[in-house]
């Protein structure tokens, strides 16, 4: 089990795993225990927005957690083998999305995806 302290609310997070990015579910920051809270000089927006992402042939239910300027973090259940550094396009109702993956918190059914917006 390890345990990391959220720096904005002080409660104390545990995982089953090590993990580079934390989101932490009391107040929504981003965070890591390297970097320490998301340094964005712009603003995100917390929205949930439902949608299929298509990877290899195949569709995973997925949403987005926030949304940026350039960037977005998303949630797809199940495991995508998909790496950081890749660039990948998905269609986000009318909006379709051209991104690359800057990091990836795998959970146990799902995956935590950052993206930084290339479109």
């Amino acid at each position: 089990m390890f345990k990391s302290v959220c720096p904005k609310c002080q409660r104390d997070l545990y995982s089953a795993k090590e993990e580079p990015y934390h989101i932490c579910p009391c107040c929504g920051i981003v965070f890591s225990k390297t970097y320490g809270s998301d340094r964005r000089r712009e603003e995100r927006f917390r929205q949930k927005i439902l949608f299929d992402f298509p990877w290899k042939e195949k569709y995973f239910d997925a949403s987005t957690i926030d949304i940026s300027g350039k960037g977005l973090s998303i949630m797809i259940l199940g495991e995508p083998l998909i790496k950081v550094g890749e660039t990948i396009g998905f269609p986000i109702g009318d909006l379709q999305i051209n991104a690359k993956i800057v990091w990836i918190n795998k959970q146990l059914d799902r995956s935590i995806i950052g993206l930084q917006r290339l479109n």
